[in-house]
C-alpha cells in the first residue's frame, strides 16, 4: 500500500479482479453537506488515467457547464461523451446538493454553484437539452471518493475505442491540412457545380446509314 498525495493507492492483480487493474481512495475527505454518492464513468487517455490515479481528478477548462469534472452514469456512455479515448475510470462520487440543469451554461464553476446552493449540476437528456446521455458534472476534486480502472469488457469496445481515435486524427490532420478551406455554395444552400458545360450531351449508339437505296 502507498500513500500518494493524500490518497491510497491499491494495487489489484488481474487473477483476484479481471477488470480492475488499479484502485485510488480519497483519505479523511471532509464536506458540508448532504451526503448523495453516485456511480461515475470517465475516459480517458491511458497517460491521462495513470495521472488521476496517482495524484486525483483536477477539473477541465471548459464544458457544457463549465470547467469542471464529467461524469456518465454507465461505461457505454463515456464512448460518446468522452474528447479522449482508452481507459475507463469508475468513480464513487459524492454530488451531494445536484442542480437540475436543462440548457448549457459554459462560464459555470463551483464558485457560482455555490453561491446558489448547489454541489454539483446533473445534465439530464430530453426537457430541450439536447444531450444523448446523462451525466453529473463536480467542481471540487474532494467530492471524488474513490477511482478504479476499469479495464474493457469486449473487444468490440477496444474496436470502438481504436475507430474513434482513428476519426479524430483523420479530423485532426484534415484541419492541419486545410485550414483556410471553406466550401462555396449557391443562392440556394447547395455546394455550386464549377465548370459544367451547357452543351448538350452527346447521344451514343450505333451509327445510322445515311444513303438512300437507288429505285
Amino acid at each position: 500500500m502507498l500513500i500518494v498525495s493524500g490518497l491510497v493507492i491499491t494495487k489489484i492483480s488481474e487473477d483476484d479482479s479481471p477488470k480492475l487493474s488499479t484502485c485510488a481512495n480519497f483519505v479523511g475527505t471532509n464536506l458540508k453537506g448532504p451526503t448523495n454518492i453516485i456511480t461515475g464513468f470517465h475516459q480517458t487517455t491511458p497517460q491521462a488515467a495513470q495521472q488521476i490515479l496517482a495524484n486525483g481528478f483536477k477539473p477541465g477548462s471548459g464544458g457544457i457547464a463549465g470547467g469542471g469534472i464529467y461524469f456518465a452514469l454507465n461505461q457505454h456512455d463515456t464512448f460518446q461523451k468522452a474528447h479522449q479515448h482508452g481507459t475507463i475510470l469508475k468513480a464513487k462520487v459524492n454530488v451531494g446538493r445536484a442542480k437540475i440543469m436543462t440548457s448549457f451554461d459554459w462560464g459555470l464553476n463551483g464558485q457560482k454553484l455555490e453561491n446558489e446552493g448547489f454541489d454539483s449540476v446533473f445534465l439530464p437528456t430530453g426537457d430541450g437539452s439536447n444531450l444523448s446521455a446523462n451525466e453529473y458534472v463536480i467542481y471540487d476534486p474532494r467530492r471524488v471518493l474513490s477511482v478504479e480502472e476499469v479495464k474493457p469488457q469486449s473487444q468490440v469496445q477496444q474496436l470502438v475505442v481504436q475507430r474513434l481515435n482513428a476519426v479524430q486524427k483523420l479530423i485532426k490532420h484534415h484541419k492541419l491540412s486545410n485550414p483556410n478551406r471553406v466550401r462555396r455554395h449557391s443562392a440556394s444552400g447547395r455546394r455550386s457545380r464549377r465548370n459544367v458545360s451547357t452543351k448538350p450531351r452527346r447521344k451514343w449508339g450505333p451509327k445510322r446509314n445515311r444513303k438512300s437505296n437507288a429505285s
